[in-house]
């Protein structure tokens, strides 16, 4: 286990964190060759994702919070298991986004410290860097090419799940390596970026705000980019509404919105790399692209999500549906467990879009302490599967011919 410097024990007692917390991100972040990539050595891990319900439900757990008793074991189980090198449990972009909107420092302080525990701050990569993985190999697949090679989908650390491999390093102000030891390096790097991740998490205090606002520092863009995608979505509900109509065309409706507003910008730069303009991608007509959408398992995700959401005409859209569909596009794909809400849950499970993955949709902490035993014990080495293309090696499966 990696030891605690005395430096990082100051730093943590200075920021007002529990460095108990750190040992296990420390051990990741050490072992990581390649950093922020996560090697070979966690393909084998059963994969679990949790929703910031989830996370919030252990934060409490973990303190002995009233009527957090139930959740006692499960944080405990993850803890352990995660230690043991069973299961990984990744976050994503969307839940960095979610925990930035909590108001109190205290609160975000003490989620970062069981996600520190738990997840160690690995990472899935972007949304961007999935997507476009995926409909390179669907294009492949149809054009009868080469599969691109391998996405490395996990990393370590809040850059990394924006989709940004850069990594801190420590040199003179000239540019030029330190005179230390590369065992002492290793360790202040180590502690470097370990910190970085959990100060990105907790956030800023409110006195250190008007400093950072004079540096840039400007949160409020960010939501209102962020409203402007549910007021897309609400926009396009009361057209729904206003038009009943167009219920009986939802499904394709809701497919082409994604290609157009989602994935057109993607389209025009991979679609040369085979053979292929965007003009020629738009005229093999609207089954062939519904087709491809379903080997192209993060677009299969969300557009089934919101077009189910979108059948409910008394839904008023908040943040938090954007922020599920940004999750699960990127979770399900992935992992092995995904936790969702019981909204998400129940439009997602049992859909195609889900089952084609072999990923098991739970909304419930118990129902994942229950079923997280055998998930273990029956993870296989990777196969030629369509759920293990997915999920182990970030390729879509082979898809039938244009």
């Amino acid at each position: 286990m990696f030891r605690i410097p005395p430096q990082l024990r100051a730093a943590a007692q200075s920021f007002g964190f529990d460095v108990a917390t750190l040992p296990f991100a420390l051990g990741i972040i050490s072992e990581a060759s390649d950093f922020p990539l996560l090697g070979s050595d966690h393909d084998h891990k059963v994969k679990v994702y949790l929703d910031t319900k989830d996370w919030i439900a252990l934060a409490r757990a973990r303190l002995g919070k009233a009527g957090s008793e139930k959740d006692r074991p499960i944080y405990e189980d993850l803890r352990v298991r995660a230690a043991a090198g069973e299961i990984l449990v990744p976050l994503t972009s969307s839940l960095y986004q979610e925990i930035s909107k909590i108001g109190l420092l205290r609160q975000r302080t003490h989620l970062a410290e069981v996600i520190a525990e738990i997840s160690g701050f690995a990472t899935f990569t972007s949304m961007k860097n999935v997507v476009c993985h995926q409909m390179r190999a669907a294009l492949a697949s149809r054009q009868g090419l080469p599969l691109p090679a391998p996405l490395k989908t996990l990393g370590i650390g809040v850059s990394f799940a924006h989709g940004d491999t850069r990594r801190l390093t420590i040199r003179r102000t000239d540019g030029q390596a330190i005179d230390i030891s590369p065992e002492l390096v290793h360790e202040l790097t180590t502690c470097g970026r370990a910190l970085t991740e959990m100060m990105f998490l907790i956030g800023p205090t409110p006195e250190e705000i008007p400093q950072l606002r004079a540096g840039g520092y400007r949160p409020e863009l960010v939501l209102a980019n962020h409203a402007k995608r549910v007021a897309h979505e609400q926009q396009f509900a009361d057209m729904l509404a206003a038009d009943p109509r167009m219920r009986a065309k939802l499904e394709r409706i809701v497919q082409a919105r994604h290609i157009a507003w989602e994935l057109i910008d993607f389209i025009e730069v991979i679609a040369p790399e085979y053979g292929m303009t965007l003009e020629t991608f738009i005229a093999q007509g609207a089954d062939w692209m519904v087709a491809f959408l379903e080997d192209v398992p993060s677009a299969a995700v969300t557009t089934t999500l919101m077009e189910r959401n979108f059948r409910n005409s008394y839904k008023t859209w908040t943040g938090n549906d954007l922020y599920d569909a940004d999750a699960m596009a990127v979770a399900i794909p992935y992992c092995d467990v995904v936790m969702a809400d019981k909204h998400v849950t129940a439009q997602l499970a049992t859909s195609g879009a889900v089952t084609r993955c072999g990923t098991l949709l739970l909304s419930k902490l118990t129902d994942l302490h229950q079923r997280l035993p055998a998930l273990i014990a029956n993870k296989q080495p990777p196969q030629s599967t369509r759920s293990q293309q997915i999920r182990d090696d970030g390729q879509a499966p082979a898809a039938n011919g244009p």
